[in-house]
């Protein structure tokens, strides 16, 4: 019996070994919204916005909430947000026609632009720090558009596998995908060809609950960093694609003591 306990722990030690890179949840925290919907991060806090409250929160990595903000106008039902770094602002998508800028130093607003042409279910925002605004229509149609960052102007687009396609990050070479229905994130190149590798596409990491859906925004964090947000569990969940999870010595210890 003891023998094959054995056997079993050097198994288990041999598998970990040698997959030591995967996908893993690295920390989470409950929100202060109902509904966290839209996520962005500036590379020092985590900005997130209540789709019901509009109101806009402030986080630092650990989840400790710094501020909450009241802007004006209140973003109501905003379906995405992103930061853009060579202007040190907030773009904020607000449903249905609008995307607005949010300076990050006193939290005035103002417009960006209107969509000039027909946008179903803009959800999603990311910014490609390279003159174009990434938007997914979370229809069934599945497709995400590119658009002039002052303009709104159609740029292009392209079709998605992601179920109802929603939030959307991008690490200024690849876009990130999440479908809410299925909570699988695609990994694509701005051609629009899906990239299949040894960490995409990424399964949900966690569970739901009462709305079985992953609805919720994404943002990318640096390095195999994404951050995303779960209105269904409210919670904003720091993941890792590339942990490296490999055998500690602690491990192998723990193998000698079965040995005993």
């Amino acid at each position: 019996m003891s023998f094959r306990i054995i056997l079993m722990a050097i198994f288990v030690v041999f598998m970990l070994s040698s997959c030591a890179l995967a996908a893993a949840i690295l920390s989470q925290f409950m929100t202060a919204d109902q509904k966290p919907f839209s996520l962005a991060f500036d590379g020092t806090y985590i900005w997130n916005l209540g789709q019901e409250t509009g109101l806009l929160y402030k986080f630092d990595q650990s989840g400790t909430l710094l501020d909450s903000i009241a802007t004006d106008p209140l973003f109501t039902w905003a379906t995405g947000m992103d930061y853009k770094a060579d202007e040190n602002i907030l773009l904020v998508l607000w449903y249905p026609y609008y995307v607005y800028n949010i300076s990050i130093s006193d939290y005035s607003t103002s417009l960006r632009f209107q969509f000039p042409f027909s946008l179903p279910y803009p959800n999603g925002l990311a910014d490609d720090g390279a003159g174009g605004l990434w938007i997914n229509s979370c229809d069934y149609d599945r497709w995400t558009y590119k658009v002039n960052q002052d303009t709104g102007a159609y740029l292009g687009k392209f079709q998605t596998l992601g179920k109802l396609p929603q939030g959307i990050a991008t690490d200024g070479t690849y876009l990130y995908i999440l479908g809410f229905m299925d909570g699988i994130i695609y990994k694509y190149d701005f051609s629009g060809n899906k990239i299949e590798d040894s960490y995409f596409p990424l399964p949900p990491l966690f569970v739901v609950g009462q709305e079985r859906d992953y609805a919720g925004g994404l943002a990318y964090g640096g390095g195999t960093i994404l951050y995303q947000c779960c209105c269904d569990t409210r919670t904003i969940y720091t993941i890792d694609w590339a942990y490296d999870n490999s055998v500690q010595p602690t491990s192998l210890g723990y193998v000698k003591a079965l040995m005993r």
